[in-house]
């Protein structure tokens, strides 16, 4: 006869393997979203939907192919709430267009790609799956980079870092992150939790920044900060 021990370790291993296979399902699902009303993002599209896209319909098009378990369920809250909102701190001090930006998140290029789009000069994007980023910034015509995350202590004058706490949970890297900004610079942080947000937000503070906004994505937070500009 099982212990009852063993017995609870097979039923959670049953349930991570049933949760797993539940976000692959869901990761390789056809999705579609709209920034403002300009630029429409294909997640995952069939072949015949981009087949059928004209040439005109397609300069307003991004396509976005994502490996399983790259895109994240919030995705629709970030690009609905958090995005949007990141960009209109953004357009109060320096603004997107020729904008620097870094992007440390979980979208397989995605928001970096989306920046480029909406006029951005120069993106690196930071990623696990460099590969499938590559391809997302080719497919789009997009001048965005693939960056190491070992090399970042090289880069700074940034105008926007969007930084996701789930692909990227080291805390020190956000503190880094104000001298990577530009004065009148952005910094997006996504997927904490609530309780790390007043920790987080008051270091960040004291190191010269000021907390422009926090908010919930379905189960998680995020939190928009904005470099003090020199006087």
């Amino acid at each position: 006869m099982r212990s009852v021990g063993k017995v609870k370790q097979n039923a959670e291993m049953a349930l991570f393997e049933d949760n797993v296979r539940h976000l692959v399902r869901n990761s390789r699902k056809e999705s579609i979203y709209y920034i403002g009303n300009e630029l429409c993002v294909l997640v995952n599209p069939g072949e015949a939907r981009v087949k059928a896209l004209s040439e005109e319909a397609r300069a307003s098009v991004l396509i976005i192919r994502s490996s399983p378990l790259s895109m994240r369920r919030s995705l629709e809250g970030i690009i609905d709430s958090a995005f949007l909102l990141m960009i209109e701190v953004l357009e109060g001090s320096n603004g997107i267009e020729n904008a620097s930006v870094l992007d440390l998140s979980n979208t397989a290029g995605l928001l970096g790609i989306i920046c480029t789009t909406l006029g951005a000069e120069s993106v690196l994007v930071v990623s696990d799956d460099s590969l499938r980023v590559k391809e997302n910034i080719t497919e789009n015509g997009c001048s965005g980079q693939v960056y190491s995350s070992s090399k970042l202590s090289r880069q700074k004058d940034f105008d926007l870092v969007i930084h996701d706490l789930c692909g990227f949970p080291d805390l020190d890297m956000i503190f880094d992150h104000v001298r990577r900004l530009k004065p009148g610079g952005v910094l997006a942080l996504v997927g904490m939790l609530g309780q790390q947000i007043p920790v987080i937000g008051g270091q960040l503070i004291s190191l010269g920044m000021t907390q422009e906004y926090t908010g919930w994505l379905n189960e998680e937070c995020f939190a928009i900060f904005k470099k003090r500009s020199l006087r």
